[in-house]
Parts: C-alpha cells; structure tokens; sequence
C-alpha cells in the first residue's frame, strides 16, 4: 500500500489548521473592522445621516478624505454634524480617524477608526481624542499630550485630523446645503 497520499493529505491537514489558528490569533489581537456605519450610529449617536457625494470635491486636493456624512439634528449637536472620515500616517501604516463637527466647526466627536500601529501608543485612545473636543483651529502636539517615541503616530493623527478641519473649512457652507 502506498502511504505517501496519506501522508501528503495529513501534512496539507496540519497546514491548513495552523493557518486558521494563526488566522483566528490575528483576528482576536486585531479586533473585527467596524464599518463605518456602526461608527456614526455608536459614537457620534447618528441615526439619521446622510452620506454626502462630495468626492469630486476632494478627489485632487483633499486625497487624504475617504469619507464625509452630515447628520440631522440631535440634543448633542443641535444643527447636526459633518462628519468627516480621513487618514493619516503613523509608523506603521495608516490612521483612520473619524472627525465630527458642529455647524459652528468646533470638534464636537473623534474617534480612530482603524490604524496599522502595533506598538500601543495612548495618543490614540478615547481619553486622549477626548481632549481635542470644542476645539475649532489647526491642531499642533500641544494639543495632545505626547508619548515618547510615538512622534509619527502623532503626527500621523494630527495630519488625518487637520486635513479634516481644513476640509471643514472649505467645504462646510457647500457640505449643509447639500441636504
């Protein structure tokens, strides 16, 4: 009897075992990717938005915006938000970083969203984003509070949230009237 079919099909069963462990191990240290959808209706408590079709604005000048909404008026944010969904780089890779904005342009919520940083840095946790609420200007790392050796996450964020306001800044009169 010939074993090597056995033995080729048990070895292909171990592979393919390991790599769903190894899979099941990234996904668990990684997390499930939040849609952004979930995002607005969790965070920024934004049932009813709208996602604005406003890619030809930023398509040449604006290439770090993935994404704005607009939301209807609620308690937190009286005349509603632009919600304006952006990127930065960070060290090891992309900072995904949702800003919301009342009508009056002061941050009225922020959140990462996603970004490729595998060294723990706490400039992207809540209490941290926290900080940068009511504000209404381009932001410096005097804003946030720094952490040693996380110059390019910070710089990272703050490029994302900055693009983000200057959009704000351009487009906002435009962006309301578009509902």
């Amino acid at each position: 009897m010939n074993k090597e079919p056995i033995k080729a099909t048990l070895i292909l069963l171990i592979i393919a075992i390991c790599c769903g462990l190894v899979l099941g191990i990234i996904k668990t240290l990684v997390g499930q990717t939040t849609t952004s959808n979930e995002y607005l209706q969790q965070v920024f408590f934004a049932d009813n938005y709208v996602l604005l079709e406003a890619d030809h604005l930023y398509r040449n000048d604006y290439a770090d915006i993935l994404s704005t909404y607009i939301t209807e008026s609620t308690e937190e944010s009286k005349n509603g938000m632009l919600i304006i969904e952006s990127v930065g780089q960070g060290f090891e890779g992309s900072i995904v970083m949702l800003t919301a904005f009342n009508m009056q342009g002061e941050i009225v919520g922020i959140i990462c969203k996603e970004n490729a940083e595998t060294r723990p840095s706490s400039i992207l946790d809540q209490d941290t984003l926290n900080k940068l609420l009511g504000l209404n200007k381009q932001l410096t790392s005097g804003d946030i509070d720094g952490t040693a050796g996380a110059t390019y996450t910070t710089n990272g964020l703050l490029s994302a949230v900055n693009i983000s306001i200057e959009f704000y800044n351009a487009y906002s009169e435009l962006l309301r009237g578009s509902i």
